[in-house]
């Protein structure tokens, strides 16, 4: 992490006086235990690491760190490897005990949703009483700061060219740093950046030397070959660090052979910048086409309902000569059932037919969107305790299904919701159930019956048009309502 050591010396080159050891002792560890101690100061946890034999300095450096905040061991010992060369190192918890943890990263956490919960106004409040912790309470008299990632972008808000904030910063791959915020740094800057760095590549660090220098800012830039962003965020130890192919610096008193002796930099290579630039169209095109090979959900799911409609309609087509037509209704009826079932499922997500109690019932909300959906286990309508909550489920459900009753598949729909939402009641409640729907089965037959009265038709006539009826349903199943859902490609295995 040669990083530390452009910072130190942009510190003394910057005529801060900060620095006062010999850089080339510097020495970054990347395993070990921790020095320094962590102290609760006005609510906010922060790491203390004090410079050889000594609890006190009169300057001091304050590490912002990624997402991955205190917990990281990374990240305390980078506090250490820094105060080892005579500085108090602060390290403020960003994140109010809620840092990412790696194994959350890898998992793919919503990075979006974790960030929602973490402002940029908290993430300020915290760096602001941490500086003036340092300038009130320590006495620190000059002030640095470095920010790694997500640190890297309030580094310069703390730059103002006076007492109040920062006397000088370094940030490495910063992410999120706009070039309005780059505008207002007035202070020395050191940026360290990587050529397949998306955060913040060779173009950004570019632009931001336009801005500082135009600004008169005194600053000073390294751009590494072939250096990712995620190789930085991880913490671990990939080695030497890559190449410098290209540096820049705006320093009034340093002598540019200076620099280069401090760094062991390399001279600008423009063929070391085409091999970066091939590099990272290649990775572009790969992942481009990767993007669009990639299947969705929705189209996955798609690919199965067809498969099984092709199925289910070469089988419907073949007639075998062997076959009743008492096994054909049957076949028929069985079809209708599983599209009964799985219509089922679509509408109530993983709530019903025998799924487990605790799963999510999600549903996609947006036919032309599959990824616009809602989670229906997390309203509070489906979710009741008292007696009103169940009847206002009720009252909403019920014109909602009962206005598919015309449909050939609703029955069966009926029947096998009914025994999936039922399924894990005692016997009895499940008798006393059976009963009401008995009760309401003989009101509809005296209706019926009532009705009948009237009409022209003959009991046999009915019979033949309801069977005509229920073939034509078997060999048509609506399935204009299958179009998306929320399953995975394992529900249809």
């Amino acid at each position: 992490m040669i990083n530390l050591r452009h910072c130190l010396v942009a510190m003394a080159s910057a005529g801060t006086a900060l620095a006062a050891a010999s850089y080339a002792t510097l020495e970054v560890r990347n395993a070990g235990v921790p020095a320094g101690q962590l102290k609760n100061i006005s609510g906010i946890e922060i790491y203390h690491s004090y410079p050889p034999n000594s609890n006190t300095s009169d300057k001091a450096i304050i590490h912002l760190t990624d997402i991955f905040g205190l917990p990281l061991l990374q990240n305390k010992l980078l506090a250490d490897s820094i105060a080892s060369n005579g500085y108090l190192v602060l390290v403020p918890d960003l994140f109010a005990g809620d840092p990412v943890g790696v194994e959350e990263q890898e998992a793919g956490l919503n990075l979006t949703e974790w960030r929602a919960l973490h402002p940029q106004s908290a993430i300020e409040a915290v760096i602001n009483s941490t500086i003036q912790y340092a300038r009130s309470e320590l006495g620190i008299e000059k002030l640095g700061g470095v920010g790694y990632c997500f640190g890297g972008k309030y580094v310069g808000r703390w730059l103002k060219g006076d007492n109040s904030g920062l006397d000088v910063g370094f940030v490495a791959h910063p992410s999120n740093l706009l070039e309005a915020e780059i505008q207002a740094i007035a202070g020395p800057l050191s940026i360290a950046a990587g050529t397949l760095d998306a955060s913040f590549n060779a173009t950004a660090k570019s632009k931001a030397e336009s801005i500082l220098n135009a600004n008169n800012v005194t600053f000073q830039t390294n751009l590494y070959s072939q250096a990712p962003h995620d190789d930085e965020e991880s913490g671990s130890d990939s080695g030497s660090p890559a190449p410098v192919i290209a540096r820049r610096g705006k320093f009034d008193d340093e002598e540019e052979d200076d620099v280069l002796d401090s760094w062991d930099a390399a001279e600008d290579s423009e063929v070391e910048r085409e091999k970066a630039k091939k590099a990272a169209e290649a990775k572009a095109k790969a992942d481009a086409e990767a993007k669009a090979n990639h299947k969705s959900k929705a189209q996955r799911i798609e690919e199965h309902r067809q498969a099984a409609l092709r199925r289910r309609q070469m089988e419907e087509d073949y007639e075998s000569e062997e076959e009743t037509e008492q096994e054909r209704r049957q076949r028929l009826r069985q079809a209708e059932q599983d599209g009964s079932r799985a219509q089922a499922e679509e509408l109530f997500g993983e709530l019903s037919v025998g799924k487990s109690k605790t799963a999510k019932a999600v549903t996609v909300s947006d036919d032309n969107d599959p990824t616009n959906s809602v989670d229906l286990s997390a309203m509070s309508l489906f979710n009741p305790d008292t007696k009103t909550q169940f009847t206002k489920l009720r009252e909403t459900l019920t014109p909602l299904l009962a206005n598919n009753a015309k449909k050939g598949q609703y029955s069966l729909f009926l029947q096998e919701f009914c025994k999936g939402i039922a399924r894990d009641l005692p016997s009895d409640q499940i008798k006393k159930i059976a009963s009401g729907l008995t009760t309401l089965s003989n009101e509809k037959m005296k209706e019926e019956k009532a009705a009948e009265k009237g009409g022209k038709k003959t009991k046999a006539a009915k019979t033949k048009t309801s069977l005509n009826a229920t073939r034509d349903v078997g060999r048509s199943a609506d399935v204009s309502a299958y179009d998306n859902d929320d399953f995975g490609d394992d529900d249809f295995m």
